[in-house]
């Protein structure tokens, strides 16, 4: 019979893996709407940006999604893969994002006892999938911006120290 501690451990392992996923989601929504963000719709003159619309929707079909199909992983196995209304592909990147952010999410808290230094990792991850799907899909990003939170991270590792790695 496990042990209160490892039954402990596990709930939070697996609610930290949740997060990850639920970051994941978010990552998903800045790599949709951030390159549409100055970019109007011509039949309704609105912009896209991570604020509006509030809700998530079906770029195909612009139908808002239910609580139900907002679900990280669980939503997009569900659907299949498609949009529950008008049954358009949802692009697999989805299910791969919210997946690998759930994974470095897990592993950063089980392999980083600093838990400073794992959450600025998770958060870094974040950013460098932002980046990385931005180069991917050839769409300029501010080599600025890039470049501060880079020398944050590296200063930040430095300050803390590389032993915060260690278990």
């Amino acid at each position: 019979m496990p042990s209160i501690a490892v039954a402990e451990s596990s709930i939070v392992l697996v609610l930290f893996g949740i997060v990850g996923a639920s970051v994941g989601s978010f990552v998903n929504v800045c790599l949709d709407r951030l390159p549409l963000q100055f970019v109007t719709d011509s039949q309704s003159e609105q912009k896209i940006s991570l604020l509006f619309p509030s809700r998530s929707f079906c770029f195909s079909c612009e139908h808002p999604l239910s609580w139900f199909e907002n679900i990280p992983i669980v939503s997009y196995l569900l659907l299949q893969g498609k949009c529950a209304h008008c049954q358009a592909l949802i692009p697999q990147r989805i299910l791969w994002v919210e997946l690998s952010h759930a994974l470095v999410y897990l592993l950063s808290w089980s392999f980083i006892s600093n838990r400073f230094l794992m959450i600025l990792v998770c958060l870094h991850f974040s950013f460098w999938m932002i980046c990385a799907n931005f180069y991917w899909r050839k769409i300029k990003f501010p080599a600025h911006v890039v470049i501060v939170l880079l020398l944050c991270f590296f200063f930040i590792t430095i300050f803390l120290g590389f032993h915060a790695f260690e278990r």
